[in-house]
């Protein structure tokens, strides 16, 4: 990661920790489990079958921008990954690997083109 990414995340953290939310740092899969952890280190856990859809966008930041992932679980839990948390790199890759997902390559450059926050469908289990 740059070092401007690397303080845009940081200054980002700060101001979240500061409006009372968390943002995942840390992204891993293990035995079937998406693991997750925020900049407290609270950890989270999902059952990675239990994932209904996936969705990619472009969120504005202070000093530039990023790509974000949304993940749906079960219809009703979502959880929102930064590409500057690491393990998101894998975690795109466990996602293209699902029937049915839109390849890395084309996905990111639609979200890439698209206005801000305009959500791109990379995976849905209907």
């Amino acid at each position: 990661m740059s070092l401007f990414k690397a303080l845009n995340a940081r200054i980002l953290a700060a101001l979240d920790q500061h409006a009372g939310q968390s943002v995942v740092v840390d992204v891993a899969l293990a035995d079937g489990q998406l693991l997750l952890a925020d900049g407290q280190g609270v950890r989270h856990s999902a059952a990675w079958r239990d994932l209904s859809a996936v969705l990619a966008l472009r969120r504005e930041c202070y000093a530039g921008d990023e790509v974000v992932l949304l993940l749906e679980f079960d219809g009703r839990r979502f959880c929102e990954l930064p590409a500057s948390c690491r393990g998101w790199v894998e975690l795109c890759e466990a996602i293209a690997a699902l029937p049915g997902a839109l390849p890395f390559g084309q996905w990111h450059a639609r979200v890439l083109a698209a206005d801000f926050g305009s959500a791109i469908k990379i995976w849905s289990a209907s």
